[in-house]
């Protein structure tokens, strides 16, 4: 991996648009690293879009069907039509809404947290549900554990060098004073994309100016009382053995992207 030069200081400006989230940075538009590593098949995702869909629909089907048990029998076609607008939102994206609700809340806590205890200024602390009040009780009890002291709060930080850009959690002291990158999830289980995220904003970190981090960890949240209340803590690999995948993954979607736009 190459030493770049240091990145210029520039405001970047967030962008959502059609095929992902995007930053610009000056007069370049770089992608986001989650919109980037977009590109890594993820085998067990339609399986299980497709399980609580089949179960939605047997759901659904069922309860119509006790529902019209005494009635006139629905024709075909308007049996159809009646369990087609029950349906409704598919259920993964429900489910997805809910789950990235709890992990908006506990970012938006953790966040304001973190910002108080670097002494900036911060309004009315942000209201959450139940479930995100018990991850952001999970990471207080572990930055108690962990010794953490946060430097650098949900910050953006880009690569001229390989072109991307993103916005990473935390980045933190912690025990013995080492400096790392942490990132935060809510979700089941903590995937390979989270490790390579990390890895490519500790390389923007280091480019864009700062004192490098000796390494990172990602933080798995849990969000009900069913959960283990103890945060799953996953320590990433050097970037040296993860850069190379990570390169990989800008590369191919640098291509793809460029072939959906000709």
């Amino acid at each position: 991996m190459s030493q770049p030069a240091l990145a210029p200081a520039l405001e970047p400006q967030r962008i959502t648009k059609r095929g992902g989230r995007f930053y610009q940075v000056g007069d370049k538009e770089y992608p986001s690293a989650t919109t980037t590593l977009g590109v890594i098949n993820k085998p067990a995702l339609v399986p299980w879009a497709a399980g609580l869909e089949r179960n939605h629909v047997v759901d659904i089907a069922a309860r119509l069907y006790q529902e019209q048990h005494d009635l006139p029998r629905l024709d075909d076609a308007m049996y159809r039509q009646t369990l087609s607008s029950r349906l409704g939102t598919r259920a993964h994206r429900r489910t997805m809404r809910s789950a990235q609700q709890i992990g908006t809340e506990a970012h938006a806590l953790i966040e304001w947290k973190n910002r108080r205890a670097l002494g900036e200024t911060v309004g009315p602390a942000p209201m959450v549900s139940d479930g995100a009040a018990v991850a952001v009780m999970s990471f207080e009890d572990w930055a108690k554990a962990a010794n953490l002291k946060p430097v650098a709060v949900e910050s953006v930080v880009y690569s001229t060098h390989y072109g991307f850009a993103g916005t990473f959690d935390l980045v933190a002291e912690i025990n013995d004073g080492a400096l790392v990158m942490i990132d935060f999830k809510t979700g089941k289980n903590i995937y390979t994309e989270a490790l390579l995220q990390n890895v490519m904003y500790q390389v923007a970190w280091q480019e864009m100016k700062r004192r490098p981090c000796v390494g990172g960890y990602v933080v798995r949240l849990p969000k009900t009382l069913d959960d283990d209340l103890a945060c799953e803590v996953v320590t990433v690999p050097p970037v040296e053995q993860l850069w190379k995948a990570c390169e990989a993954a800008i590369t191919l979607w640098t291509e793809l992207h460029a072939r959906a736009n000709q």
